[in-house]
């Protein structure tokens, strides 16, 4: 099915995952999704006088952050597609491999987060459009705005700290590779 975004929801989820026992991580679970229905409820309720829903601001926010989420993805592709280098030994192709190896399971991380980020942008936008036409109580709409901004937030830092991660790594490489070849010279 062309549209079936279940996959994706699926590999989202499977990267949320304690690193050492490679179970779902109901804490990570927990604070994107509980969290935020807490959060929620709790600004829905301290909400007194509120003019107007906010959902233009929303509209928008998810709008650019989504069109940036979409050309991130080509990056990612970009960061697949490059060659292994070339090792002069076994040993340093070996801990090439293992390094490239760990590089390209944090991107398929990233990725599915941010495919997963993509379609619920969409389904976001499609739900704050419906909340411009239907009249529901504010405080419902202020609910419903702050779960899907929150959600929205907590998971974006989660790419935020996978690339933050990967960059961390290549930039450490980098900074190796300028020592050695000082060394040599």
């Amino acid at each position: 099915m062309k549209f079936g975004v279940f996959q994706i929801i699926r590999d989202h989820l499977s990267t949320l995952r304690n690193d050492r026992t490679k179970k779902v991580s109901k804490f990570d679970l927990g604070v994107l999704y509980l969290l935020p229905i807490a959060l929620s409820v709790f600004v829905s309720k301290i909400s007194t006088s509120i003019a107007e829903t906010p959902i233009s601001e929303f509209v928008s926010a998810v709008s650019v952050f989504s069109a940036i989420l979409v050309s991130s993805q080509f990056a990612i592709h970009a960061m697949l597609s490059r060659p292994l280098p070339a090792g002069n030994d076994g040993v340093e192709r070996a801990i090439m491999f293992e390094e490239r190896k760990a590089e390209i399971e944090i991107l398929g991380e990233i990725h599915s987060t941010i495919s997963y980020l993509i379609g619920f942008g969409v389904v976001s936008l499609f739900l704050a459009l419906s909340l411009s036409v239907v009249n529901l109580c504010p405080n419902i709409e202020i609910a419903i705005l702050a779960w899907f901004t929150l959600h929205f937030v907590l998971t974006t830092l989660i790419v935020v700290k996978r690339i933050h991660v990967l960059l961390s790594r290549s930039y450490q490489r980098s900074l190796n590779e300028v020592r050695v070849a000082k060394k040599h010279s």
